[in-house]
């Protein structure tokens, strides 16, 4: 999920319950903070599902819900009790899945900080990890196109005029939907079965893929 340019944020204290709608690239393993995006600031516990969130260095997150993505910066702890959760984090970060929760992922740098209670959950090395965060560190010029997912509606936006085919794939790599869309039109998925997908536009090299939860 990326390749959106950074909107005015306002830091949060306690957490919100939104739909998930911060940008992450699982090819390039990139995140981009948004407005919907939960800031923690200190320590936070929090039982919200379908929500981002963006831990910073010397802040704590605890999550017990499902479907979550969290965005933690070196010096940044998560620990995550739930299913279908995605952590995306940089070196020197400490991530955990301490509880009764499974099916979680982690797609980070080298050299975390700590990783703990990995069993029943995926882990992922990145060679790199981009997080765009509130500080607009990393922000890069918005001009190509992107997929983008917003409650139940997988949309495409900044994309030359003309249609291109649009797939939605499942865990095990099945295609679950498949729909031609047009630069600024959307998609409604309300009707998958919870969990983690990934759309991808076969014919446009220069769309990156889109991993999200629902």
């Amino acid at each position: 999920m990326k390749h959106h340019s950074l909107l005015l944020l306002v830091v949060l204290s306690a957490p919100v319950a939104v739909q998930a709608q911060c940008v992450y690239a699982q090819d390039t393993c990139a995140g981009a903070v948004d407005a919907s995006t939960i800031l923690v600031n200190g320590t936070l516990f929090s039982t919200d599902s379908y929500a981002c969130f963006y831990v910073g260095p010397g802040d704590s997150l605890s999550v017990d819900a499902i479907n979550n993505f969290i965005m933690v910066e070196s010096g940044g702890k998560v620990n995550v009790n739930g299913v279908n959760n995605v952590v995306l984090a940089k070196a020197g970060a400490s991530v955990a899945f301490c509880g009764s929760g499974y099916n979680n992922f982690v797609d980070h740098e080298p050299g975390l900080a700590s990783q703990l209670c990995m069993s029943g959950n995926i882990d992922i090395v990145c060679a790199q990890v981009t997080i765009i965060g509130p500080t607009g560190i990393g922000e890069r010029q918005d001009a190509g196109p992107v997929l983008s997912w917003s409650g139940d509606v997988l949309s495409l936006i900044h994309c030359n005029p003309g249609a291109v085919l649009v797939e939605v794939v499942d865990l095990q790599g099945r295609i679950v939907a498949r729909s031609p869309l047009r630069s600024e039109g959307s998609l409604r998925l309300d009707d998958l079965a919870h969990g983690l997908y990934t759309a991808r536009v076969p014919e446009r090299p220069d769309v990156p893929p889109l991993r999200f939860v629902r």
